[in-house]
């Protein structure tokens, strides 16, 4: 099947699914998401887009994962140890806009899935700081939404990632919601105004924004990216590279 419009696929899968037609066509627009050439054309289809693609119509999944499986094999690989924090506090669950059903969490949860990283661990933190699986995918998506719920003690979290996880890249997926100036679980004080957070104590630190206003939590060493695209992580790999 020779793939015209990736996301009028995507988007009108529910209507498919509903439509009743038939298993033949079905079958038709599974091989076209598992095809190898998917990936070359569906450069702008966004990582949530896939999550979406599969709530709304689940029996799509598996193919919907190959789909999302050769994007990340088509995304270039970040060398050395990377860490990804993922914040999946409360305010992480609005809406990515007034005519989405997707949230902040989904798209950043997205996001971290297709890390392509030589070396690559992953964190979710929102009142804890917690480790998960480094999986790709449906299943990094549903590892990451799924670990935990609470406020955002961001600073704390990145405290803890900088004493205690070797690795020479970091990022940090987040809306930028975040308590500041306290005494955290893991005993630090963080010390100045609510506008600046800890610096990272590797070479390369990230904060990828995935809300839509502008909170500027304050960067120092940090480099600050907006959007919840996989050219986000395209240009770090060619930052890094530079």
């Amino acid at each position: 099947m020779h793939i015209t419009n990736h996301m009028a696929i995507l988007r009108n899968l529910r209507n498919i699914q509903q439509a009743g037609v038939s298993d033949a066509h079905i079958n038709k627009i599974k091989l076209a998401l598992t095809d190898p050439s998917w990936a070359k054309g569906a450069h702008r289809v966004l990582p949530f887009r896939y999550v979406a693609a599969a709530r709304a119509a689940p029996m799509f999944e598996p193919a919907l994962d190959a789909a999302l499986g050769a994007t990340i094999a088509a995304m270039p690989m970040l060398k050395g140890r990377t860490v990804v924090m993922v914040d999946v506090s409360g305010s992480m669950d609005a809406q990515l806009s007034a005519r989405s059903d997707m949230t902040r969490k989904d798209a950043a949860a997205a996001l971290a899935s297709v890390v392509n990283a030589e070396s690559l661990r992953v964190f979710s933190f929102a009142d804890n700081l917690m480790e998960v699986p480094p999986r790709r995918g449906m299943a990094g998506v549903d590892a990451i939404c799924r670990s935990q719920k609470g406020g955002t003690r961001l600073f704390d979290a990145i405290l803890a990632i900088n004493a205690n996880v070797p690795h020479d890249r970091l990022i940090v997926i987040t809306d930028e919601q975040a308590f500041s100036g306290t005494a955290g679980r893991y005993g630090h004080w963080i010390q100045g105004t609510a506008n600046r957070m800890p610096e990272p104590a590797c070479e390369h630190g990230y904060v990828i924004n995935v809300a839509s206003n502008q909170n500027g939590i304050g960067y120092g060493k940090w480099c600050h990216l907006d959007g919840f695209s996989e050219h986000v992580l395209r240009w770090i790999v060619e930052f890094a590279a530079a």
